[in-house]
């Protein structure tokens, strides 16, 4: 009976581990390929529109009362994340 669990046991792990190496990464690029062909290279083209967006307007002062700058809004976001895996 041990010896039918550990047979099992291994044949799973060698199905899981061929999964999530070659068949994930194959899926990955092939859908990444696709939605750069069918969005018309989206990430290439709007780029500095992108950069413009988050990195350009960072340190932009916030003109409203009780609102939050993008600087804050990003920081507090990164805290949260870097808090959540320690």
């Amino acid at each position: 009976m041990e010896n039918l669990m550990s047979l099992i046991e291994t044949g799973v792990a060698d199905i899981s581990n061929f999964l999530w190496t070659y068949v994930l990464a194959i899926i990955l690029i092939i859908g990444g390929i696709f939605l750069t062909v069918q969005l018309k290279f989206f990430q290439f083209r709007f780029f500095g529109h992108v950069l413009q967006r988050t990195v350009g307007q960072i340190f932009k002062k916030n003109k409203h009362e009780g609102t939050i700058t993008p600087f804050q809004a990003f920081t507090s976001a990164l805290a949260s994340t870097a808090g959540a895996t320690n």
